[in-house]
Formats: C-alpha cells, sequence, structure tokens
C-alpha cells in the first residue's frame, strides 16, 4: 500500500516495508515532461529505517541516476542528486524490497 500524504511543504510518499511485503514488492512514483538543461539538481528527502529495507532508486526515463539501499537510520534525510542531461525526461522514484 502506498500513501500520499499532503503537508504544507509538500507531498511524501509512503510504503510499508514489513509485512506483509515479500521480496520482488515495488512502489513508484513518477513525473514526466521534465525538461532538463544540464547541471540540474533534483532534490528529495527520505526516511529509510527498518531490517527489511529494499533499494530506493532515482531514474531518469531508465537511465538511474541515484540508489540507495537499506537503512539509513532513523531520520529524515535529503538527497540532491546533480545531473547533466539535457532534454524531456520522466523522473521516477522507485522503491524495491
Amino acid at each position: 500500500m502506498i500513501n500520499f500524504i499532503n503537508t504544507f511543504q509538500g507531498y511524501y510518499m509512503y510504503i510499508e516495508t514489513s509485512s506483509p511485503r515479500v521480496p520482488g514488492d515495488n512502489a513508484k512514483i513518477q513525473r514526466g515532461g521534465l525538461i532538463f538543461t544540464g547541471n540540474t539538481c533534483i532534490r528529495f528527502f527520505y526516511h529509510m529505517y527498518g531490517a527489511s529495507i529494499g533499494t530506493l532508486n532515482i531514474f531518469l526515463d531508465k537511465i538511474n541516476v541515484h540508489q540507495i539501499t537499506g537503512e539509513q537510520g532513523n531520520m529524515w534525510k535529503e538527497a540532491n542528486i546533480k545531473v547533466s542531461q539535457v532534454g524531456p525526461y520522466s523522473v521516477s522514484i522507485s522503491l524495491f524490497y
């Protein structure tokens, strides 16, 4: 189950990674139609805590530009991913268990 929660400063996506999750489950949020002009930063916050945390991937179309794997501590962390691609891309954030 994925929940999108509106805060006063944006949205966040939540997926439960303990039971009833099984290996191979995944979740994805995607935004298409973005134009990149080179030297761009993708900024987001993430919280990956617990024994059954999988892998978080950031894709521009099918190009994996960043990956975070496993437990990262019981705190929100900021990711700033610099990308040099130019042109129209879809950005997706995927969690694989």
